[in-house]
């Protein structure tokens, strides 16, 4: 089984747009179309059984009809399940965690760049201990981001301030911990109480790094994803597949992980 724990999809009508303006501000080519349908295609290409997509709510005030969009989403599709987005400026943050349980979602995401707010913030800090007060895991965008260069959002200090306040279980930090801040994170952040995933990273680094960052941190702790549309599954998955890990690590990483934070 393979589990893709990073992927974005948007909404047909704007698709095509949206990933011609990320294009355009992050220099990044995308590997696939950004609707669903162009996931699904990728999937079976991939052999991928199921995949978790990450959207990003850049408004409060749009809280309620994404919310609901992305329930319905869920319900019609078995192989793509979505986390819930949520705004750490949102108003009346407990009412709408209440929400998001009462319909079945299993986590939320926070993007610090596109959101506007840092990880560290109190207000981010209060949207992952409701997070965690709900049973809920919190994936994050954490490091640099290429849309926003020198901007500091999410660097490992303002990682290491939520840690130390909030004390998650359940935090997941994308891009092996921290875009771009291999290097640190291969020295400092191996062994913390976090979830990294491999998205837009595992090609991204020397492989002997990487193998290096996994076996410090720990297999049990690493999560397979690609940042599909703008990685391919299949070249994630065959690259991943070649890597120098024991069958049951491969398993830990691929599906094993991502089954218990998704509850299946």
């Amino acid at each position: 089984m393979i589990i893709d724990f990073h992927t974005h999809t948007f909404p047909d009508k704007i698709a095509d747009v949206a990933i011609e303006n990320l294009k355009k501000s992050s220099g990044y080519e995308n590997a696939i179309g950004g609707k669903i349908s162009d996931l699904l295609a990728e999937m079976d290409r991939a052999g991928v059984d199921l995949s978790v997509n990450l959207p990003i709510l850049t408004n409060p005030n749009h809280f309620d009809g994404t919310i609901e969009k992305l329930f319905k989403q869920n319900q019609q599709y078995d192989k793509i399940i979505s986390v819930a987005c949520i705004h750490p400026l949102c108003e009346n943050l407990t009412e709408k965690f209440k929400i998001i349980c009462d319909m079945g979602f299993k986590g939320i995401k926070l993007h610090p760049f596109f959101q506007n707010v840092t990880l560290d913030s109190k207000e981010s800090m209060k949207v992952v201990e409701l997070a965690e007060k709900n049973d809920l895991f919190t994936i994050v965008h954490p490091g640099t981001d290429a849309s926003f260069i020198g901007i500091d959002m999410a660097s490992p200090n303002r990682i290491f301030n939520l840690i130390n306040a909030v004390k998650p279980e359940k935090l997941v930090l994308a891009h092996m911990g921290a875009m771009e801040y291999w290097d640190f994170i291969e020295r400092e952040m191996c062994g913390i109480n976090a979830f990294f995933d491999t998205s837009f990273s595992m090609d991204q680094m020397e492989k002997g790094q990487f193998l290096n960052i996994v076996k410090k941190h720990g297999a049990n702790k690493i999560l397979f994803g690609t940042d599909s549309p703008w990685i391919s599954q299949v070249k994630y998955v065959e690259l991943f597949k070649s890597l120098d890990l024991s069958d049951e690590e491969k398993q830990l990483i691929l599906f094993k992980n991502a089954k218990k934070l998704l509850k299946i």
